[in-house]
């Protein structure tokens, strides 16, 4: 069966710098936006600000949408799901308690 894989990420720009998160995903490790999948009768903002909460421990206030995939993207994971991504503005509404690195 094929299936459809939406996604949301967020950017925030601190300092001039745009923050990613590494983390190992199916046994890959990857550096990527903050964010993830949309869950059954989520919405768009709540599953970012959920997957902050869960990535970050903060929470963010989502903003303008700043980009949508137009094109087909299949999966990397999985060949059977057309992946969806749409990407925000977002703001921490409280500090951010990360270790930043270059």
């Amino acid at each position: 069966m094929h299936s459809f894989n939406i996604r949301v990420y967020g950017l925030y720009v601190v300092e001039g710098k745009l923050l990613v998160t590494d983390e190992i995903r199916f046994g890959i490790q990857m550096t990527k936006l903050p964010g993830g999948g949309l869950q059954f009768g989520e919405g768009l903002a709540g599953a970012l600000i959920r997957e902050w909460q869960e990535e970050l421990n903060v929470t963010v206030e989502v903003g303008d949408v700043f980009y949508v995939n137009p094109f087909l993207q299949i999966s990397a994971f999985n060949s059977m799901d057309e992946v969806m991504g749409l990407y925000f503005w977002v703001k921490p509404i409280e500090p951010l308690n990360v270790v930043f690195k270059e």
